[in-house]
Parts: structure tokens; sequence; C-alpha cells
């Protein structure tokens, strides 16, 4: 509009003879200011303001009325004085008013004190005329470029609050530590976070920009029973929830899938949703609960029946058992009390080692001394029990009486999955000693190895007979050789099983006590 303005004054004065011209402008409270000027001081620039109620104004006269208005300016009105102090003698307003844009006044002032003829007003008439179309058109447009501008701004901040939103949003799913994948009607991945990859072992290029069926058929190769799998996937339909197990990094995994669809503001379709959550620790607890219940139930079950039975005998008043029968039905009670509080303690120190209040009690001993009670106690016809142990294989600094349950327990467990022949073996390598305990059985299927020290697992090979048990005697040896700072392993032999562990050597200074004591006990 300023420039309009500008053009309309230079167009005026090169119209007529005038010898200074200005537009003024109504602001919001209907007061006349100058808007552009040429020909008038700065003074009158700064100073011209004409309210509503000036009626002696030519300029509010004549966009009050919507008509010409000239006067002779008298220094002794005010609403003439500021032109009069300029020079100006006469003065010509004329309103140029337009529906849409506003209006505003042209004014022309002359220094000769004589009125504008009807010729140079109806030539300025006529002249406003087409200045009212220029100025409506320059309003509109610089109303337009506002707005655009508006529009323009309002984009930008609403372009970044998206964006920001859209960065917590993906800082939100991406520290999800479930997997979250999303894809649109096509079924090609739009997303998937970070946890997707975690669950699924898969990356996210080889994720995203791919349909959704890439992964089904990954998650498929993965499953530990394909069919099942399939069966699963092919029968997912909206909010549909499904658990699969999956073979990850030798280890086997529980995963929960949940489909659902994503909507719209105005409830349709856009694209498909999959939550992925992996539920394998859940599942390992219902199992140990469920196990828990049904190992500890039996083992429990089956002392106290038998603790009850003879109990009961030797109470009836109209049998009288010889010392013999009566030893042996107490000796079969005592038995299973120490079975019964073997369980508990087995229990206890699981307890204790998975809480770090595992208290050893560790004293120099020979390997030898400690198979030696193993192989006594478990020595039986038909079972044969070979050792070879070094004799200079050099004391260990263990727990003797947690080291003898660890090598029964192997003992046993060798037993129960071979064909009645165990051969132990030690040797030193480096600074510890390592115990071996191999048995004739099957062997264990390499799938199933890295589980055989899980509590309650058991090996699908094995003889049914001796299957009896609480399924914790290789987790507890496992818990003693641990709290030692040693490691246990399994592994197949050329026939059989071996289980070996390390023990850790006794300390130099150690050394030397124990050649005293011993030298000092042969004195006395």
């Amino acid at each position: 509009p300023y420039a309009v303005v500008g053009k309309i004054i230079r167009e005026v004065r090169r119209l007529i003879d005038v010898q200074a011209a200005a537009v003024l402008l109504p602001d919001e409270y209907g007061v006349l200011h100058v808007m552009v000027s040429d020909g008038h001081s700065e003074r009158y620039d700064h100073m011209l303001s004409l309210s509503p109620e000036n009626t002696t104004s030519s300029a509010v006269q004549a966009l009050r009325e919507g008509q010409p208005v000239q006067k002779l300016l008298d220094a002794s009105h005010p609403a003439s004085a500021i032109s009069y102090d300029e020079g100006f003698r006469s003065v010509l307003a004329i309103p140029i008013i337009s529906r849409h844009a506003g209006g505003v006044v042209l004014s022309v002032h002359r220094t000769e004190p004589h009125p504008f003829n009807q010729n140079e007003i109806d030539l300025l008439l006529m002249f406003a005329n087409y200045a009212t179309l220029a100025w409506e058109h320059a309003v509109l447009y610089e109303r337009s470029d506002e707005r655009l501008r508006d529009i323009a701004r309002e984009n930008q901040q609403l372009y970044q609050q998206a964006s920001e939103e859209k960065q917590k949003l993906e800082a939100i799913m991406g520290s999800m530590s479930d997997g979250l994948i999303l894809t649109g009607i096509d079924g090609k991945v739009l997303y998937a976070n970070q946890g997707a990859s975690t669950v699924t072992g898969l990356s996210s290029d080889v994720l995203e920009s791919h349909p959704i069926n890439t992964l089904y058929d990954a998650l498929h190769m993965m499953a530990v029973n394909p069919e099942e799998c399939e069966r699963a996937f092919a029968q997912a339909t909206e909010n549909a929830a499904l658990v699969v197990e999956l073979r990850h990094a030798g280890r086997r995994n529980a995963i929960h899938l949940r489909l659902f669809d994503v909507y719209d503001e105005l409830d349709q379709t856009i694209g498909r949703g999959l939550l992925l959550r992996d539920v394998t620790r859940e599942y390992e607890l219902d199992e140990f609960k469920t196990t828990l219940l049904a190992a500890v139930g039996h083992e429990l079950r089956t002392p106290l029946a038998a603790i009850k039975g003879h109990a009961s005998t030797l109470l009836q008043e109209d049998v009288t058992w010889s010392l013999a029968d009566q030893h042996h039905f107490l000796q079969t009670i005592s038995n299973e009390a120490d079975r019964l509080a073997q369980l508990v303690s087995n229990l206890l120190d699981l307890s204790r080692q998975e809480a770090g209040l595992l208290l050893l009690n560790r004293v120099p001993v020979r390997v030898q001394t400690l198979v030696a009670k193993t192989v006594e106690q478990l020595s039986r016809p038909g079972i044969i029990i070979s050792t070879h142990i070094p004799d200079d294989l050099p004391l260990v600094n263990v727990d003797s009486t947690r080291m003898e349950v660890v090598i029964h327990n192997l003992v046993t467990n060798a037993l129960v999955y071979g064909e009645g022949v165990v051969h132990i073996t030690a040797e030193r390598r480096e600074d510890e000693v390592i115990v071996s305990v191999s048995d004739n059985g099957p062997g264990i299927d390499p799938d199933e190895l890295p589980y055989v020290f899980e509590r309650f697992y058991r090996a699908r090979n094995g003889r049914k007979k001796h299957s009896g048990g609480t399924g914790l005697g290789l987790t507890i040896c496992k818990a003693f050789i641990e709290a030692h700072g040693s490691s246990i392993w399994a592994e197949n032999s050329v026939q059989g099983t071996t289980i070996s562990f390390s023990l850790p050597l006794i300390s130099p200074n150690d050394v030397v006590e124990v050649e005293f004591a011993t030298k000092k006990q042969r004195f006395l």
C-alpha cells in the first residue's frame, strides 16, 4: 500500500498545480494520521492528528460525507493552524473509499489563497476513482501476503511441533525394551525400533522397508516348532496374541506377539502394528513354580509316607517286633528324615547362593579324599566306579563338605543316565585342578547341554527307572562350584557324557602351613 500511495501522490502533483500532497489513514480509533506525504515538512508528518470529532477539518468532513471538501486556510482555526504554519493557504480533501480495504483521504495544498476550480476537482475525483481500485488491490494484496506469511509461520510452527513430537515419540519407542513394528496398508514395514531387533535378532535394515512377511519368514526359520509357528501366523487376526518359541543365539526364547490395527482420526485403518515381548523369563518362572511344586511335593510325600508307615507299624500293640525289625524300621525312618533334611538344605543353599549369602569353610584337602568318600557310599554290586587321580596332585582349597556333595551328585547323575560304569579323573591345569566325571550312557543332545545345570531340568535320555529326585542335583553342583569362583561344564565324550569342574589350588602360604602342621603331627 505505501508504494501505491506514493505513486498516487506523485500523479496528483503531475495532474494539477499543487505544492504538497498527502494521504491520511485513520487508525483503529478513527484518528487521521499521515501515511505518505510529499511537499510537507517532517514536523507536519509527525504532528498531524485529526480526530473524528474535529468537524472543522476538511479531511474529516470529506471522509465522513464521502465527497470532496475544500477550504481556504485561516490561522484562527486550530484545525488549519499546522497547515497555515507550513505556508499553505488552501486545501482540498478527496475521500478514497473502498468497501473491502477501508477509506483514506487524499489531501492537497496550495500556497496561493484561491480555491480549486471545478475542472480540477472533477479531474481529481476521476483520478480518485482509479486510485480507489489501486488502493483496494494494494491493501488486499498486502492482507493476502500477510495471511500467507501467517500461514507459513503457522505451518512452520506446526512442522516444528510435529518434528518435536515425532522425536519424542521415536525416543520413547526407541527406548522400549519390547519390540514395536509398524507397517502400512500394503504390509511394508515403515518403522522398527531397537527392541524389535533385540527380540528377533534381525537388524533394522532387514526389517524396515521390507514386507512384514520377511519378518514372519525369519521367525518361522528360527522357530523351535516351525509347523506350529506357521499355524499361529495363519490364524493371527486383529488384536490377536500368540506366543512362539524361537531358537536364537544358542538359547530358546519365548516371544509374545500381539497384532493390532492403526486408525486415523476418522477411524480409518492406515496400517498395522506388531508388538513383540520376550516372555522367556515369565515362562521359566511359571515352569519353575509348577515343577517345584510337583518335584518337592513328590519328594516330600515319598519319605513322609515311609516315615508314617514304619512309625505306625512300630506303634501297633497287637504285634511284637524283634529287635532286628525294630532297628530296621527305625533306620528307615532316620534315613527318610535325613532325605527330607537334605532336600530342605539343598533349597536353602540354592537360595543363599543366589542371594550371595552362601558361606564357605575352605580348608586344604586332597581330591583323593573327597572322591574316596563318594565311591565308598555309592559302590554296590553291578556298578563300576573307577578313578584315575595322580598321587602328586596338589591340595585344593575348598569347602570339603560341599565338594563331597558335588562329587556325590555328579556320580549319582552318571549312574542315572549311564549304563553302570562311571570314570572319575583329575589333573592339574596351570593354577587349578580339573575333576571330570564320565558315564557310558547315550550322551546328551547338543541342544540340551546348555540347560543341564538349570533347576529341575532333565535330559530326555536316561533310564526312567532311576528318574526320581527333584532335578536340583546339577543345579546345586553349579551353585557350589561358582561359590568357589570356579566353573563347571558338560560335554559329550566318545561314549556318554563328561561333566567337569575346576577347583582352586591352595596358595603358597597355605602350603607351608599345611606341611608344618603335618610334620608337627608326626612328631607328636
